[in-house]
């Protein structure tokens, strides 16, 4: 089933309220220079992925040059008002047969304030402003619509550029990403009104399969049916936009693709990777910015109580040399 994003948006804000009712306690330092560190763990490539040990090294190699890139950016040349720790590895289990080996990792800004006690600087510990890395990965960290059974498909992020050569993007809640990819290529497709439809289809079939007594799966089922049979071969092409409101429930949530009610939809594109490439080979990697404290990403600057963590981690993505650090990854743009 799709996320529930007005509960996950709650959640989310109260959260935020009282992770900023703790921080207005602290007196933070925002030049206060701080030292980033991150670390590759080597385990997972042989362990969880049936690498040779050399193909591991090959792996964990490609992990550790794209560390050393990040890291040499001039943000972190020192790092003002926070400190920045994480680590990256390949994932803790496999992922589809014959696809390149998938990782992870992220790098987590600690701003500093001032302890009112011992008057030292310290980093405070209640952050999530960070930057998340999935390496090949399709998906990276888009926000979720279905990731159960054969489908999957995720909201897609609206475009907002381009940086080093490679695309960035922003979700609905001011996050920003940016795809390192090999030759720019997005590793997603269209998830069309037709794969729409069909999930529901699908998924209404099952409830009235599980449920005899409940009427009105059938009736779903039926209505998305005709929907379905009622659309061109062009209309079923078209990106699929959740969303939609219709004064009969049993209809397809669909907003009209022309609208800019509902939210698009993506799903993996089969062919995003050189399949004459060796498994430990990285292709991808997806960046997402989490910015815990809202940023106006028009004019950025610290929060109001004096941390810069989300600051930092926004100039991150635009202050760094994204070629250097793709070509560092991925070999030199095609």
């Amino acid at each position: 089933m799709p996320t529930n994003a007005p509960r996950a948006s709650f959640l989310a804000a109260v959260l935020l309220c009282a992770a900023r009712a703790g921080a207005s306690e602290f007196d933070f330092l925002p030049k206060e220079p701080g030292a980033a560190v991150a670390v590759v763990e080597k385990a997972n490539a042989a362990t969880q992925h049936g690498l040779s040990s050399k193909a591991a090294a090959v792996y964990n190699a490609s992990l550790q040059r794209f560390v050393d890139a990040l890291l040499s950016q001039k943000v972190f040349k020192p790092l003002r008002g926070a400190r920045a720790a994480g680590y990256f590895r390949a994932d803790d289990s496999r992922g589809p047969a014959g696809e390149p080996v998938p990782g992870f990792g992220f790098l987590r800004y600690y701003p500093f304030h001032k302890d009112r006690k011992s008057g030292k600087t310290v980093s405070w510990q209640h952050t999530n402003d960070e930057v998340s890395v999935r390496f090949n990965n399709p998906y990276g960290d888009l926000p979720v619509f279905t990731n159960t059974g054969k489908v999957k498909a995720f909201f897609a992020p609206e475009p907002t550029g381009v940086l080093g050569g490679y695309p960035t993007f922003k979700t609905d809640q001011d996050n920003e990403i940016i795809v390192l990819s090999r030759g720019g290529k997005l590793p997603w497709l269209a998830f069309t009104q037709e794969d729409y439809i069909r999930y529901w289809i699908e998924h209404w079939e099952k409830q009235a399969a599980e449920s005899p007594m409940d009427p009105l799966a059938p009736e779903i089922v039926k209505a998305h049916k005709a929907a379905l049979a009622r659309m061109s071969p062009e209309e079923r092409k078209l990106q699929a936009r959740h969303g939609g409101q219709s004064d009969d429930f049993r209809e397809p949530t669909l907003s009209r693709p022309d609208s800019k009610e509902g939210r698009l939809l993506v799903k993996a594109d089969p062919a995003w990777f050189d399949q004459k490439l060796p498994r430990e080979s990285v292709q991808l990697a997806t960046l997402r910015f989490w910015y815990f404290d809202a940023i106006d990403l028009k004019k950025p600057g610290p929060a109001e109580d004096g941390r810069v963590s989300a600051l930092r981690a926004y100039d991150t993505l635009h202050q760094s040399d994204w070629k250097a650090i793709a070509e560092s990854l991925l070999g030199p743009a095609e």
